[in-house]
């Protein structure tokens, strides 16, 4: 196994500037329990993308020393405006969701024992990715922080949004945003993150709550956006990646007395959901309904952010980012 010290201000220094919406970047980061793993990249950039060109690594536990078994070149092509799934891969031992294995473009053979020879896709909550030119000297984006463990996920540690303790749940001393929870980037992020947090380990500086969206374990929460990302790159819904493609209008938004929804497909299942997994409604519909109106003065729903999961009779669906006010 070969190992060498990689020092990441090098490769930070080597970068290229980049613009906004010009590369792909991390659009999702599912951390559920047992092999309940995956990561969803965005295509900002209105042309398709080689994925064989990327490749993602895992800085695992903090460490800022490199181990090629940590390393995966991708494969395939990531439409415009588009997301591409990888879900590691499982055996008869481990168990991946059903509704996590449906949405994946990808599957990566992970085995996380000690020896294995790709053990990309084994996060806990602890561990750094970053999302590299295949060379591996130009990072377009990284998710953590690289040289910095934030604590042992089994003892409740992670990264979070808590300036008191360095951002990070450092075993139990806060609530971890990264163990066991869902990430969805912001829909304000239009590019990667292309410098280390902290200056490459010097101080706990990735702070969750700044482009995330942190969603707790819940197998109906935790994967159903996945194969969708809204951006402003582009407007809600032409965001879709085809596989769970559907194209549905919500307004207004922010929303005050109701929300309005038209779908091109008929609708079977409708749910509103706080951004930490509450669920604060749930419909499911029968018939042909494309054309529903959800009256939330009498679903007595507080104000604040919210998740609005749409599902068709065909299988597709998508979820958005949605207002409520009073």
């Amino acid at each position: 196994m070969k190992k060498y010290l990689f020092i990441f201000v090098a490769l930070v220094l080597s970068q290229t500037v980049f613009s906004q919406c010009s590369d792909l970047f991390f659009s999702e980061y599912v951390e559920g329990n047992q092999s309940n793993k995956a990561l969803e990249i965005y295509n900002p950039t209105s042309a398709p993308i080689n994925l064989a060109n990327y490749q993602i690594h895992r800085w695992n536990n903090g460490t800022d020393v490199r181990d090629e078994t940590y390393t995966q070149v991708l494969s395939g092509t990531i439409p415009a405006k588009g997301v591409w799934v990888l879900v590691k891969d499982t055996n008869a031992s481990e168990i991946v969701y059903f509704q996590l294995r449906n949405k994946a473009n990808a599957f990566i053979t992970a085995n996380c024992g000690t020896g294995s020879t790709n053990r990309t896709l084994c996060h806990n909550g602890n561990d750094a990715y970053t999302l590299e030119k295949v060379a591996g000297t130009v990072v377009v984006d990284i998710f953590g922080q690289v040289g910095i463990d934030p604590g042992n996920p089994t003892a409740g540690g992670g990264w979070n949004n808590n300036p008191a303790t360095n951002y990070t749940a450092a075993d139990s001393t806060g609530a971890s945003w990264t163990t066991d929870h869902t990430l969805r980037r912001k829909q304000t992020v239009l590019q990667g993150v292309t410098v280390n947090p902290g200056g490459g380990g010097a101080t706990n500086a990735f702070n969750v709550s700044v482009e995330w969206d942190s969603i707790s374990f819940d197998v109906f929460a935790m994967f159903d956006s996945l194969g969708n990302h809204h951006c402003d790159c582009k407007d809600y819904n032409g965001i879709i990646n085809p596989k769970n493609s559907l194209l549905v209008e919500t307004y207004p938004n922010p929303s005050t007395d109701f929300i309005y929804i038209n779908s091109a497909e008929n609708i079977s299942e409708i749910s509103i959901q706080n951004i930490n997994g509450a669920l604060a409604y749930h419909e499911l519909l029968n018939g042909d309904t494309k054309n529903f109106t959800i009256d939330i003065s009498k679903q007595h729903i507080a104000a604040g952010e919210y998740l609005l999961y749409i599902k068709a009779k065909n299988g597709g669906n998508i979820t958005k980012a949605i207002v409520i006010t009073k």
